[in-house]
């Protein structure tokens, strides 16, 4: 399962790369949920910047975890699309793939019904510090979209559960299996074109969440929930 998921989200970014300057140079935003026509593909690189609560990361100064990420969007037959994102902070990957389904209410109004499921895992070996994690995790989602004149605005609410948790530190392996309700996500994204066709994406999400994954590393417990805020930077390849 871990093999397919990684190896279908890098294939997926791999032929929005591929076919980029071909099939990708549509005009639009990447979030706004407008139509696709089928085997055309958008594709997006994005910085997304956290804001971690002082009781995760047990200490004063307030921390931002930068994280990259290159995704990609294909439209399908009957108003489907497929989405893939592989994202990075050096020492964690990430790898996510999920259908979607377009409605369109009017000319300018849309909606997408999305499900996506979530690969990450990450590992850090340096002297006497040895530990790494990896889990699934899947985030029912919907968005709606509106576009003022060419400024496109998107909402999108996401629920995350998580299935699967396993680390280990040192010689000591844990393992978390569940499907367990683990927060939601709400967002806002505005895009504007920058040249061109290609677009500016500016974007804010906030997540109520127990298990943030970026946080690995720190092994957060899982007794309360958080409040974690993302301010997100991206352009439309």
């Amino acid at each position: 399962m871990i093999r397919y998921v990684l190896v279908s989200s890098l294939m997926l970014i791999a032929h929005f790369g591929l076919t980029a300057q071909t099939l990708g140079t549509e005009s639009g935003g990447f979030y706004y949920p407008e139509k696709l026509e089928t085997w055309d593909v958008k594709s997006e690189f994005d910085i997304l910047f956290a804001r971690v609560p002082y009781d995760v990361v047990e200490e004063a100064q307030t921390y931002r975890w930068p994280l990259f990420s290159l995704r990609g969007l294909m439209g399908l037959p009957e108003n489907f699309a497929l989405e893939g994102t592989f994202s990075t902070d050096i020492v964690m990957f990430n790898a996510t793939i999920g259908p979607k389904w377009r409605y369109d209410f009017t000319e300018k109004f849309h909606a997408y019904l999305g499900w996506d499921v979530s690969w990450f895992g990450g590992r850090v070996n340096q002297e006497q510090f040895d530990q790494s994690a990896y889990g699934w995790l899947t985030y029912p989602n919907l968005s709606m979209g509106y576009q003022f004149g060419r400024v496109l605005v998107t909402l999108k609410g996401e629920l995350n559960y998580l299935i699967q948790l396993s680390g280990r530190t040192g010689q000591i392996e844990t393992s978390y299996l569940s499907s367990a309700f683990n927060g939601f996500t709400i967002a806002a994204f505005v895009e504007q074109p920058l040249w061109k066709d290609q677009y500016v994406i500016i974007g804010l999400r906030g997540n109520t969440i127990k298990f943030y994954y970026p946080t690995w590393i720190l092994a957060p417990t899982f007794d309360k929930y958080y409040f974690v805020p993302e301010a997100v930077l991206g352009i439309r390849l």
